[in-house]
């Protein structure tokens, strides 16, 4: 849970570098990192939908994580801002929106006491990694 909302939170630090990779404006750049953001909470009823349909939840997220995954490293990829909205914008976007809302559900499957705990636990691990991560890649 540390990496999917994290790598939304630190957009800003790719921002400059990003604008001077791709010579395009701040407006451009800034249009990928709302797509992604958007498509994450926007998608996130589907994660719901899959889960409610008796998906277990562990496939879902490991369906979302190879998919984040392979969004960010296209990413790096990326020679132009048109790929960037793909892979960056709709990849990653919905991969997170696939693993951030069934995480709780999967602990607190695991937790028969103190579920409360656990999932608060579990979550705040959201705030940690966005700390590390802006760190980490700053």
């Amino acid at each position: 849970m540390a990496h999917t909302p994290a790598v939304h939170y630190i957009f800003g630090l790719f921002f400059v570098e990003w604008i001077e990779e791709f010579s395009a404006s701040r407006a451009a750049i800034a249009g990928v990192g709302s797509i992604s953001t958007g498509i994450m909470l926007g998608a996130a009823y589907i994660a719901g939908s899959l889960q409610a349909r008796g998906n277990p939840p562990g496939r879902i997220v490991a369906a979302g994580a190879a998919l984040s995954t392979l969004g960010l490293i296209t990413t790096s990829l990326a020679s132009g801002i048109w790929q960037c909205y793909i892979f960056f914008g709709l990849i990653v976007g919905f991969g997170h929106a696939l693993t951030f809302p069934p995480c709780p559900l999967v602990v607190s499957a695991w937790f028969t006491t103190k579920t409360n705990v656990a999932v608060g636990i579990a979550t705040s691990g959201s705030g940690a990694g966005t700390m590390y991560l802006g760190i980490a890649v700053a």
